[in-house]
């Protein structure tokens, strides 16, 4: 090894990752275009609320487009215990970040994040408070989209924000 690679390098392999991460979960879940679109809103808010609370982009992103290879996909019905519910969706998220070779860090990361989405605690990390304010945003969306989110069910989801800038994402879609 000849030593760490500068800082521009290492973003740019960073946002090769992401789109390598995109295109291999958007294969997985094959013609759901439902889930893919859900990956990619969920996505979408993850980088903003990244950015704006200097988070950590890369585990954040690639955790956003993660998270859900456990609710479909064609190993979705395995019938093995080892590999139900959330340990599955950890299993595939690893697969897939093997296949694009992720850095081992960031692939522990990720998966230690998934492994925790779902967990109440107040030591969250910012990354897992990020990906939770950016599913609650997309679900949100989609329920706005569908007309099945009214105006005490917003608040009570905006209160609910872990981030400042959820908070302003979700006055947006207050807004309009």
């Amino acid at each position: 090894c000849i030593g760490d690679l500068p800082p521009e390098v290492a973003a740019q392999q960073e946002n090769l990752l992401k789109d390598k991460v995109a295109v291999a979960v958007k294969q997985y879940f094959g013609r759901d275009f439902k889930r893919i679109g859900h990956a990619s809103r969920v996505a979408r808010y993850a980088e903003q609320i990244a950015k704006a609370e200097k988070a950590n982009l890369a585990v954040v992103l690639v955790a956003a487009y993660l998270l859900d290879v456990d609710h479909a996909g064609p190993k979705a019905q395995s019938t093995d215990s080892e590999t139900d519910g959330a340990g599955h969706g950890v299993a595939v998220a690893r697969a897939i970040l093997d296949r694009v070779h992720a850095r081992g860090e960031l692939a522990d990361a990720v998966c230690d994040l998934i492994t925790h989405l779902n967990e109440n605690g107040a030591d969250a990390s910012l990354e897992l408070r990020v990906v939770r304010d950016s599913v609650m945003l997309a679900g949100l969306e989609e329920q706005k989209r569908d007309g099945l989110l009214n105006d005490d069910g917003l608040k009570k989801a905006i209160a609910a924000c872990c981030t400042d800038a959820c908070h302003k994402q979700a006055d947006g879609l207050m807004a309009g």
